[in-house]
């Protein structure tokens, strides 16, 4: 197995660890995030999880909508919008600096 191949193989897995640990601090489970509900808390947490898997880990915006179950586009609005949410949306501006926290001494390979 060559390196991009065990690379691609990783990259595949997805580390439910990680999302124990979106579960625990917000109560929002995988599943929760993949369903199509747009509603409040649960669109914004899929938007934190969406940006931390891209800014933390650099995931594509590809790879992000096949974990989320959504189009790319939808990833894309959570990116463009991250930066004028973390700046003017105080309790989602916590809940992303919690989950870097939580997250900070793992290394989680989704």
């Amino acid at each position: 197995m060559n390196h991009y191949t065990s690379m691609y193989q990783l990259n595949k897995k997805i580390n439910y660890t990680f999302f124990e640990e979106v579960k625990s601090l917000f109560g929002v489970s995988l599943e929760d995030l993949r369903k199509k509900s747009r509603t409040e808390p649960l669109a914004s947490v899929r938007a934190l999880v969406g940006c931390y898997l891209h800014n933390e880990l650099e995931y594509s915006r590809n790879r992000i909508a096949e974990i989320l179950h959504r189009d790319k586009t939808n990833i894309s609005h959570y990116f463009f919008n991250h930066e004028d949410r973390m700046d003017a949306d105080r309790a989602y501006r916590k809940s992303y600096n919690a989950l870097l926290e939580r997250t900070k001494d793992q290394n989680n390979v989704l």
